[in-house]
């Protein structure tokens, strides 16, 4: 397989593909909490990709009228999964982001239809969060961080041989050469967006989109300095899914851990059962696909213990079995507030008929099997893609 170096394609198609999400993401979509205005953004960067049949051109910069083409079967840079060599082809990533607006299970099925290689439900949150550009601000924190996902160009100066190695091989660095590794990173993964002569042709309001964001990240910075930032696990606390107190509901406080921690679905009262004492929360402990960490989540059946509007703020989804004596007690007084502040879900067995309310009511609904157990998995998956999506839509604060 061709190596990676900074002119290479596998190299340049991926960067050309990440500036163009990155660019017209952070436009459209970034600075709003609008699911519709997220779903536009990725509408306009798909109209800027354009296909002539065996390769695509990226359309991201306005001044260039002639950009780089690259073959649809080019293998990126950017592996299928982090332990692994492969990668996945140029036409793989565009069929992914030309379907991020759809859920993930049809784009999936489209893709293996297409006979590419489809993004894992796994590996989506990461491979959106790099293209959108997440990475820089690690990079400008660590100058040595690096994606494990992503196979980084080989410069030239990482190839050549020290001669003041030890015994074992290893090289002695003074700071003073670890200060110019940094910038050599730096130099090596710069994406300039546009030239001198580009800016020079530019008419007033290009001047202007090219100016605003090196003024905006200007004010973020003095901003930052002025006051310290606090992580969002710090200013929140952990995310919060409320469920049903009923004991006729499929999903319940004792139920819900080994539902949603291992996709195995247990009745409620069987679970309930094995329990000797009565349980006001459970955490649920989860990898976030995108980073690997360890995300916890509170669970309750109750918002009686909810003491201030902080605590609202954290409420990401809500189990609901019907009836809307549920939502006595909470801060959102009608089903079309509360679904607009979490993301509402509904699990229910196959032979039961769909209840009315929730047929009415903006939730997503998830069936399973009364005598078989093998969807279960994949019912639970994509509650979490539901999560995952209402958090990065509406309440990115409790993910950063």
């Amino acid at each position: 397989m061709e190596e990676v170096t900074l002119s290479s394609p596998r190299w340049l198609s991926l960067r050309e593909l990440r500036r163009l999400v990155e660019r017209y993401y952070q436009a459209k979509g970034k600075d709003s909490d609008s699911e519709e205005k997220t779903k536009q953004a990725f509408q306009k960067i798909n109209s800027k990709i354009k296909d002539l049949g065996d390769s695509y051109q990226f359309l991201w910069d306005k001044n260039n009228k002639d950009p780089p083409k690259f073959k649809k079967t080019t293998v990126t840079a950017y592996k299928i999964n982090a332990a692994k060599p492969e990668c996945y082809t140029l036409e793989s990533l565009v069929h992914f982001v030309q379907h991020i607006n759809e859920n993930w299970s049809i784009s999936f099925k489209k893709a293996l239809e297409a006979k590419l290689q489809p993004v894992r439900f796994t590996e989506k949150q990461g491979l959106l969060r790099y293209l959108r550009g997440v990475d820089n601000a690690k990079q400008a924190k660590d100058p040595t961080y690096q994606n494990p996902n992503v196979i980084y160009p080989v410069s030239q100066g990482s190839k050549k041989k020290s001669l003041d190695g030890n015994k074992d091989g290893k090289v002695e660095k003074s700071a003073k050469k670890q200060k110019k590794g940094n910038k050599n990173f730096w130099e090596d993964h710069e994406q300039p967006l546009s030239t001198l002569n580009s800016i020079l042709d530019c008419s007033e309001s290009q001047i202007a989109d090219i100016c605003r964001p090196i003024w905006d990240s200007f004010l973020k910075s003095k901003s930052q300095q002025q006051k310290p930032q606090l992580k969002a696990k710090e200013k929140y606390g952990m995310p919060i899914i409320i469920v049903p107190a009923a004991s006729t509901s499929a999903i319940g406080l004792y139920n819900v851990k080994e539902f949603l921690e291992h996709g195995v679905f247990v009745p409620n009262d069987e679970a309930k059962s094995k329990h000797k004492t009565m349980l006001s929360q459970v955490i649920i402990e989860r990898k976030k696909p995108s980073t690997g960490e360890i995300q916890r989540y509170k669970v309750v059946n109750s918002v009686r213990g909810f003491k201030s509007d902080k605590d609202w703020k954290r409420v990401v989804a809500a189990f609901v079995f019907g009836p809307e004596y549920q939502f006595k007690g909470w801060k959102w007084k009608s089903p079309s507030e509360i679904f607009d502040n979490c993301q509402g879900l509904h699990v229910y067995f196959d032979d039961v008929k769909l209840n009315l309310n929730v047929k009415a009511w903006n939730v997503k609904v998830f069936e399973l099997r009364k005598q078989s157990r093998n969807k279960d998995r994949i019912q639970s998956h994509r509650i979490w893609e539901e999560i995952d999506s209402f958090i990065f839509n509406k309440k990115r604060y409790l993910e950063e």
